[in-house]
């Protein structure tokens, strides 16, 4: 729900009439012993205004009165007067397009009597009303020109004003950074010239921009100045504003305990005032957060509070809002019909606002059709009135007017038909995909329970079993034996459920680390020789490679156990007699900043090992590898676990493993508590080391890149398997093949794992290699990567269109494997060789690498978004993917096949020359030009420097 709303309901709440009625009482007394002409068209004006809120239309008519009073005098200023009253009257009454007739004809009248900074204000109201009638293009016109007014008048706190004005029309339209500009010139236009009082609506500007950016830390600053200035001059309602603006903020961040707080802030001010619609929308909030933090009765408590006030309330999109929370929570406590309830009586609210919508819609037509017609009757009078003298062309006006009035009616008819269908269709299409949703929902909890059940069958048969045998009294075999084997079940049975308790934490948000600081070393070998009597009983060599010293680190030890014991148990199982399992623990620095450790430990077995093409897969839920006996079977969660806990420590957990040679399990985790503190709070997400500088992970592989031993990857494309096995297996050794079946199957691994070369057929169902070509060599993600046609088709002409659409090579059906191998490596060399010529050129002369035009135009894209940011310390390789349109592996992977660099080196490297260059000039200090150049930190940018060019950054000059 968007922050604004909450403001227009403060704005539009009507004025009461009781407490209207004495001043208007009043008002009249004063208007009726006027003798004097031109005063007393000020007291009726006066008296007229107070009727603009609750009685537009005794306003507009006591308006005319004014009218019709002025133009008998010649008094210019009572007709402006009126068209003031009409212009706020008829906005009232949501008559957009009247209002901002009386606009014009009240600026026209400003003009006539040379008050031109009046008509100037004029405008601005004007443009104020087409932005909320939905025009901004309309606005901006009539804000610029006002904006010239002001600025040849030196009217400063207009100025300020309308650079608001402007920047919230910029801020709808999605321009952040554009309104970002406006708003501050509006600020400090006000600071220079304005009282404190003015501030709130800069303050509270700005916080809203911040938060559209998502910069939240600028945003909540903000907002909290606006707070200061309303408890200052104790406007409760504007405080109460920012503080559900900063829960709103904090709701988007997921931290939904301060959301909460914030909300009930607001709720303590505002709970006693009459603006019913505000207090259901913050007992939606307040709902919506405790749902969204798992504490499902606070937010029927919340939501249960709100009804009386639902009841009351006229606003059907507040009750839809309601029903649908009502819809969640009870969907999250597992009470299905409930949440059907809410659910469907959400879609009944939905249709009644579409209808109302339509209506509003429909009038809104016909009011234009019926000032048509009156001026279409008034048309006529004037005809008959003067049928003498115009006889000749009473035939011809007649007729046309006809015509006209044909033709609306035509339209108008095609129009309410043209709505009527499109809402059969809207409603057709809801149905449709609700049944999808539920059909998904079906499907999913289908999949579940399949997987699940699987899981818990082995166990269940071997502690069923004997104990029917026992009851029957038919069991023969040793009880006590089958005691334990029946515990041992029931233990797996228990570890399985605890595991499927641990996914749904971790899915939920809802597990954080517990960080302890102590001996890590201790703690690994503790947890290793537990599996000393396993290792004699199995005759398996147990060997570990851990420093005898004490290193202290930070770490929730309870989870730890969970995943080196899930490690430890799986290389056991499936180690052979006489095989060997390995520990082994290292510390090593991790090169970015000073006292942050990285833990390394692997795991190894001499194991069957897992297949290659299942390696990818091994995290993944319920996966099971296809070499393992049914005994050997897991549950298929283990490592998913695993995997989670090792990321909930803001670490990571690598594969690598041969078929009937072992496994090896690699665990990087920092050790640092303040790394690991903030990794807590959004589990599996980067964390930013030094802002613009440095993320964790940028220098590792991504999904999908090279793995063991750094070897090239190659996607093949084949949809004949028999070939596809053939290439794969003379090319296994040397590359990473990954295959796919099909063209369009191709470019999706293409895009999504960024191959070093692609080898494709060419006649292939669903897409050909020409396509798949065509499409790969026009994509900037892709466009980089060296392709092999592969082809039966013989003629010149196939071979030259082939070489036309970007492929680098062609080889015939049927091939020489050796000649297959020789191409591959001559294209993945020319790569390396492209590589190392533009690592030394890419800074600041992309142009002079012999590049493809899609690649050069990609580079100069990302050069110029680079350079464009230079001064922003917040500017990091997330803002530059999203400017180049990629992910952030898409990017890296791309700029490193390119380049050798990551795009965090290349940042750097942009800013320590961009640094020199500057340093050279002497254009500032080391410590002026480091924050010019975008770093926040003079020690790190001193250590960046002296590392890149040898010399620290105060000898240069």
């Amino acid at each position: 729900m968007k922050k604004h709303v909450l403001c227009l309901i403060l704005i539009l709440v009507n004025l009461e009439i009781s407490a209207q009625t004495p001043l208007i009482d009043s008002l009249r007394t004063i208007y009726q012993q006027q003798s004097d002409s031109e005063q007393s068209i000020r007291h009726h004006f006066t008296f007229a205004k107070a009727f603009i809120r609750s009685y537009p239309d005794s306003a507009i008519y006591h308006a005319e009165l004014i009218i019709r009073a002025s133009r008998k005098i010649g008094f210019l200023k009572g007709e402006a007067f009126a068209q003031e009253i009409i212009s706020q009257s008829k906005h009232n009454k949501g008559e957009y397009e009247l209002a901002v007739e009386a606009h014009q004809m009240h600026y026209d009248i400003q003009m006539r009597m040379k008050d031109t900074l009046t008509a100037g204000m004029v405008l601005q109201q004007k443009g104020q009303e087409y932005s909320e009638w939905g025009y901004p293009d309309k606005a901006m016109e009539d804000y610029f020109s006002a904006l010239k007014i002001y600025e040849r008048y030196d009217s400063h706190d207009n100025i300020g004003s309308i650079y608001n004005d402007i920047g919230a029309v910029l801020r709808e339209q999605g321009r952040f950074k554009e309104a970002l500009d406006y708003f501050k010139k509006g600020f400090y236009i006000r600071k220079k010239y304005s009282t404190e009082d003015k501030f709130y609506y800069s303050y509270s500007n700005l916080s809203n921009v911040f938060d559209d950016m998502g910069k939240y830390d600028s945003s909540f600053y903000y907002a909290n100045l606006a707070v200061q200035v309303a408890i200052k001059y104790e406007d409760h309602i504007s405080e109460a504003i920012q503080y559900v603006n900063m829960g709103y903020s904090h709701r988007k961040l997921e931290h939904y305990y301060q959301a909460e707080s914030y909300y009930l802030k607001a709720l303590d001010i505002l709970k006693d005032s009459p603006y019913n619609d505000y207090l259901i929308t913050l007992y939606i909030n307040l709902g919506t957060v405790a749902d969204f933090s798992g504490q499902y009765q606070k937010a029927l408590f919340y939501l249960d509070q709100s009804r009386p006030f639902v009841e009351k309330t006229s606003a059907l999109d507040l009750k839809k809002d309601v029903a649908e929370t009502y819809s969640s929570i009870y969907k999250n406590l597992n009470d299905y019909k409930k949440a059907f309830d809410f659910l469907n009586q959400a879609r009944v609210i939905a249709d009644s606002i579409n209808d109302q919508v339509n209506n509003e819609k429909v009038a809104e037509l016909n009011i234009k059709y019926q000032t048509q017609k009156k001026e279409t009757d008034l048309a006529r009078n004037r005809f008959e009135l003067e049928r003498q003298s115009r006889q000749k062309y009473r035939i011809l006006l007649g007729g046309i007017i006809v015509v006209l009035l044909l033709i609306s009616v035509f339209l108008f008819l095609r129009y309410r038909l043209q709505l009527r269908r499109q809402q059969a269709e809207l409603n057709l299409q809801l149905e449709k995909a609700q049944a999808e949703k539920l059909r998904d929902m079906d499907r999913i909890k289908s999949n579940f329970f399949t997987n699940i059940s699987h899981e818990f069958r082995t166990p269940l048969t071997l502690i069923l079993g004997p104990l029917r045998q026992m009851r029957e009294g038919s069991f023969k075999g040793n009880t006590t034996k089958y005691m334990d084997i029946m515990i041992r079940n029931g233990e797996r049975l228990m570890n399985l459920v605890n595991q499927l308790l641990d996914l749904s934490k971790l899915e939920g948000g809802k597990m954080s680390l517990n960080l302890e600081q102590g001996d890590l070393v201790k703690t690994l070998k503790a947890m290793v020789y537990a599996f000393e009597s396993l290792a004699e009983r199995q005759e398996i060599n147990l060997e570990v490679n851990i420093p005898d010293a004490r290193i202290t680190a930070w770490f929730d030890k309870d989870k730890l156990e969970k995943v080196m014991i899930n490690l430890l148990s799986n290389a056991f199982k499936y180690t052979p007699e006489r095989g060997t399992v390995c520990l082994e623990f290292e510390l090593r620095d991790n090169g970015q900043k000073e006292g942050e450790n990285i833990a390394v430990i692997r795991v190894k077995d001499t194991g069957m090992g897992i297949p290659q093409d299942q390696l990818p897969m091994i995290f993944e839920r319920f996966f099971q590898t296809t070499n393992v006996s049914e005994m050997q079977a897991g549950s298929g969660i283990g490592l998913a676990l695993s995997k989670e806990l090792v990321e909930l420590h803001n670490g990571t957990i690598l594969v690598e493993s041969e078929v009937d040679k072992g496994t090896v399990f690699i665990i990087e985790l920092p050790v640092g508590k303040a790394v690991l503190e903030s990794g807590s709070a959004q589990p599996g997400k980067n964390i930013l080391v030094q802002t613009g500088e440095y993320h964790p992970g940028d220098e590792t592989v991504e999904t999908g890149g090279k793995t063991r031993k750094d070897q090239p990857m190659v996607l093949l494309v084949e949809d004949n398997a028999d070939v596809r096995t053939y290439v794969k297996e003379q090319l296994e050794g040397q590359y990473n093949v990954v295959e796919a079946k099909d063209g369009e199957a191709g470019v999706e691994k293409a895009i999504q794992l960024i191959p070093d070369l692609i080898i494709s057929d060419v006649m292939m169902p669903k897409m050909n290699g020409m396509e798949l070509c065509k499409t790969l060599k026009a994509n900037d993600k892709t466009s980089h990567i060296p392709i092999i046609m592969l082809t039966a088709k013989a003629e010149q002409e196939d071979k030259i269109e082939g070489l036309q659409l970007g492929a680098d090579d062609y080889l015939m059906k049927p091939f020489d494997a050796r000649e297959l191998n020789v191409r591959i490596q001559n294209l993945i060399e020319q790569r390396r060789r492209l590589q190392k010529s533009f690592g030394t050129e890419f800074t600041f002369h992309p142009e002079s690498v012999e590049v493809s035009s899609v690649d050069e135009t990609f580079l100069l894209k990302v050069k110029s978004t680079i350079e464009e940011n230079l001064d922003d310390e917040t500017f990091s390789v997330e803002d530059l993917s999203q400017s180049v349109g990629m992910s952030r592996s898409q990017l890296h992977r791309k700029l490193k096949a390119m380049t050798n660099q990551s795009p965090n080196e290349i940042i750097r490297v942009m800013r320590l020359l961009r640094a020199k260059e500057l340093l050279e000039k002497k254009a500032g200090n080391a410590s002026e030009i480091a924050f010019m150049v975008g770093f926040n930190s003079l020690a790190y940018f001193s250590k960046c420097y002296r590392d890149h060019f040898g010399v620290p950054p105060s000898e240069v000059g």
